[in-house]
């Protein structure tokens, strides 16, 4: 199940108007007074942004299967990087996880909160943001490295070079 929190605008600021949706990282009931979100405004390709919002200005999103909505989001927003990613760990397999006989896309959460919150292309960056999402994921401590993340990162980085921009506005 996703760490992530499908949430909708219901107050318009700045960019987001109300009814755009958007995600954050945690419950919004635990979350500070001004929420760091990535919206989508529905029916709209390709419109994807960050912003600063009073959580008094979001609702959780009531929809039947969050899961579902993430990962049409991710793939909308990152096409076919989301399976690019996804292929990367189960070649690396830095779990023995696929090798132990999990479907190759076990690693498929880990890849959608990774793009989600991909914000630099660099192989350090990459690194640190594979090693937090991946023990997060995994139950371990968020501030350690994780088995062969350096090598996650740089294959991301080839990835990411050898295909265009994630698509966002």
């Amino acid at each position: 199940m996703s760490k992530l929190t499908a949430v909708v605008v219901v107050v318009a600021n700045g960019r987001a108007r109300a009814g755009d949706f958007a995600w954050i990282w945690g419950p919004l009931s635990t979350a500070p007074g001004v929420v760091e979100v990535r919206c989508v405004r529905p029916g709209v390709p390709r419109e994807l942004w960050r912003a600063q919002l009073p959580r008094s200005s979001l609702r959780v999103a009531q929809r039947p299967d969050q899961d579902a909505f993430f990962t049409l989001v991710v793939e909308r927003e990152f096409g076919a990087l989301v399976q690019t990613l996804i292929e990367i760990f189960a070649r690396i397999d830095p779990l023995a996880l696929v090798d132990g006989g999990a479907p190759r896309d076990e690693y498929r959460p880990e890849a959608e909160t990774i793009l989600l919150c991909m914000t630099t292309r660099t192989v350090a960056a990459l690194t640190r943001l594979i090693a937090r999402e991946c023990n997060l994921w995994f139950g371990r401590d968020r501030n350690r490295p994780f088995p062969r993340d350096r090598e996650l990162a740089r294959a991301l980085v080839r990835a990411l070079h050898e295909r265009p921009s994630p698509r966002r506005a």
